[in-house]
Parts: C-alpha cells; sequence; structure tokens
C-alpha cells in the first residue's frame, strides 16, 4: 500500500513540475512599472487598431497571439412562458498583441465622474436659460446685480462640468503613453 502512495505522489509531484505556464500580456507605464497582467483564465477587454471592442476570458496567450473565448448568447422561450438566456455557441478570436490600441484596465473607474460633468453642464445651461427666460416674462435687466449674480453661478457650473469632463474625464482604458507588452515565459 505504500509502496503505491509513494507512486502515486511521485508521479503527482512530476505531472505539476511539468505543467507549461501561458505567456503573458502586461500593460506597464512609460517608466517601467507594471500596471496590470493578463494571464490565461483572466477576463479582458480590449480595443484593436480597426476599432473593434473585445471582451471574455482569455483562452490562451501563445506566440504573440491572444485568443479570447467569445460566446453567442440568445434569448428564447422557457415552457413557463419567460425569457431564458441561454450559450447557443462559443469560438475563439485571436488578434496579435500589437494589434491591441488600448486595454481596459480600471474597470470600475470614475463612472460617476463622467457623469457628473455632465449634469453639471446641463444643470448650469438649463438655469441659465431658465434664468434669460424669466428676466425677459418678468422685464429683469440682465445687469442686475442679482440677476448677474444667478448669471454667474450657472455660468461657473456649467464651466467646471466642461473642465471636469475636458481635462479630468477618468477612463478605464490605458492612454497613449502606457505600453502593452508580451513576455514569453519559456
Amino acid at each position: 500500500m505504500s509502496k503505491s502512495l509513494l507512486i502515486f505522489l511521485l508521479s503527482l509531484i512530476y505531472l505539476s513540475s511539468s505543467a507549461q505556464v501561458s505567456d503573458i500580456i502586461s500593460v506597464r507605464k512609460k517608466n517601467g512599472r507594471t500596471i496590470k497582467s493578463f494571464l490565461e483564465g483572466s477576463r479582458i477587454s480590449f480595443q484593436t487598431k480597426d476599432g473593434e471592442y473585445f471582451e471574455g476570458p482569455i483562452a490562451k496567450i501563445h506566440h504573440d497571439t491572444v485568443y479570447i473565448r467569445m460566446y453567442t448568447i440568445q434569448k428564447g422561450f422557457s415552457p413557463f412562458g419567460t425569457y431564458i438566456f441561454d450559450t447557443l455557441n462559443t469560438y475563439l478570436v485571436n488578434t496579435n498583441y500589437k494589434d491591441i490600441r488600448r486595454i481596459s484596465v480600471y474597470p470600475h473607474h470614475g463612472s460617476i465622474r463622467q457623469k457628473l460633468g455632465f449634469l453639471m453642464m446641463i444643470a448650469g445651461a438649463g438655469y441659465v436659460v431658465l434664468n434669460l427666460v424669466n428676466g425677459s416674462l418678468f422685464n429683469l435687466a440682465i445687469t442686475d446685480k442679482k440677476n448677474a449674480k444667478t448669471l454667474g453661478i450657472s455660468a461657473g457650473l456649467f464651466a467646471a462640468g466642461f473642465i471636469n469632463n475636458k481635462f479630468f474625464a477618468a477612463n478605464s482604458y490605458t492612454k497613449k503613453k502606457d505600453q502593452i507588452v508580451y513576455v514569453s515565459l519559456k
């Protein structure tokens, strides 16, 4: 019994040591610091240089090529009269890492910040229009001290929203200065 257990453990150690590790796609800053690495099995979302977006789990990274498993999902009827979603097909999409323009490395970054700037611009512009319409209906001058103050505040709100969207826009994708690097582990 102990001899068969020893053979089993030795064969298990041999098989685990001879397993081949998949290659890595790494996103690095200009100074070489790694932002995020993508291995076989991890989820990835990227845009190619042709403008196409792909998202899914990485099936394999081999010889500068990333293989992503894609799913065809369709809505169908259940026996109870409701809808169910079912996977009809799975297939692999391969892309060379040099054809990737940008990769999503921060999936939850800035969703509120992007909406906030847009809402600030709408609120500022809406209040300017509302103030001008009320001023024309009630014969108030635009240069009136109280009216000018509220117009200035609403214009400032619009400007703050514009500046937020223009200069501080949060994007979950890599920037142009970031590098996408292929790391071979052979």
